[in-house]
């Protein structure tokens, strides 16, 4: 995995430069990386999936799908929430691949996505709503003015030359449509 292979790569870098260690590197941009990939023991992650990453809250963690039995590049990102209100709200596609993913936080950073669980609509078939409403918090206003979290966000989107997303709620929708299907939960037995 290229992409994979060069943030950790950065992470590296960074952590020799700064002394933190690379699991706590991206801390203030909620990105805690997780190296080896493992498959987090959740009964709701996925069993095709690798995680590479979590936000350090409530167990909400993001994962590379498998393709074919392995994770490779054009693998989608989906995000595990074990808290979520419900378990059709468990998971949700958060990107294509890991580029897409990275530029998805690309603005306001990871912890924020913990939010979308709570923007799915059924009302008239899975949707997305409201696209950009779940961004504008408080905490996030007070992070954008954070000098850390700048240089996290900046470092992320200069090495990887990251572009927001301008259609949350509709890429998010596709996302789902697309890959959702893949996703492969344990089989209860009880």
């Amino acid at each position: 995995m290229k992409l994979l292979n060069q943030l950790w790569a950065l992470a590296d870098r960074e952590a020799a430069e700064s002394g933190i260690p690379v699991y706590r590197l991206f801390d203030r941009i909620y990105l805690h990386l997780d190296r080896p990939l493992t498959t987090w023991k959740y009964s709701c992650t996925p069993i095709n999936s690798s995680t590479f990453a979590s936000t350090g809250g409530d167990g909400v963690h993001f994962g590379l799908l498998d393709i074919d039995g392995e994770v490779r590049d054009e693998s989608p990102v989906c995000m595990t929430s074990p808290m979520s209100a419900s378990e059709s709200q468990d998971n949700i596609i958060v990107g294509s691949n890991l580029h897409e993913f990275l530029c998805l936080g690309s603005e306001f950073g990871f912890f924020h996505l913990e939010n979308l669980p709570s923007f799915k609509r059924y009302d008239d078939g899975f949707r997305f709503s409201q696209p950009n409403e779940w961004v504008v918090q408080e905490s996030c206003e007070y992070f954008m003015t954070d000098p850390e979290f700048q240089y996290q966000l900046n470092l992320l989107r200069t090495e990887f030359d990251l572009k927001p997303w301008t259609d949350v709620a509709g890429r998010l929708n596709e996302l789902q449509r697309l890959y959702l299907p893949l996703v492969q939960l344990k089989q209860d037995n009880s």
